[in-house]
């Protein structure tokens, strides 16, 4: 399911690759793991709820976590054609998702702080086979909130730049 989600969102991570380039770093974390998060625990309750709405298939609510950048130039109805929700509606089943914060690899300061991160998604899938994966994901803290950018692909644990 994520690794189908995260070929849909490319022109998300283009304009939040665009946005960061020029910006300074807020705190980096691939080499000295120094990546200071504000308001942690909340970024792990919005993490957890995320993957939740994902194995739901609550499309409106991972509309609402959604960055607000994303949210005023794309309206519920264009996110959801975009994610192509409906022409896919036959293929998608419901799973019972978990996440938790694997780790930061980095925080940049744009318009608001934006952190890619490696997360820790567990996934059960139908017959109760367990699926583990630590996709990348890029989330933006902004008005006091955790808000989901880009769903990213697998990471096996790595920042961008590791070997």
């Amino acid at each position: 399911m994520i690794r189908r989600l995260s070929a849909i969102v490319c022109l998300v991570l283009a304009g939040l690759v665009l946005s960061a380039c020029g910006a300074p770093m807020a705190s980096r974390g691939a080499g000295d793991g120094a990546v200071t998060l504000p308001d942690a625990a909340r970024l792990h309750a919005r993490l957890a709820d995320f993957h939740n709405a994902l194995g739901a298939n609550d499309i409106a609510r991972w509309y609402a976590m959604t960055s607000p950048g994303i949210r005023d130039k794309m309206t519920f109805e264009q996110f959801k054609k975009d994610m192509r929700w409906d022409e896919n509606a036959a293929r998608r089943k419901e799973t019972r998702m978990s996440a938790s914060l694997g780790r930061a690899c980095s925080c940049v300061s744009a318009r608001d702080l934006r952190c890619v991160l490696i997360v820790d998604v567990t996934i059960e899938e139908a017959g109760g086979k367990i699926k583990k994966e630590q996709p990348l994901e890029t989330w933006e803290y902004a008005g006091g909130e955790w808000y989901w950018g880009y769903l990213g692909t697998e990471s096996r644990g790595r920042c961008p730049g590791e070997r």
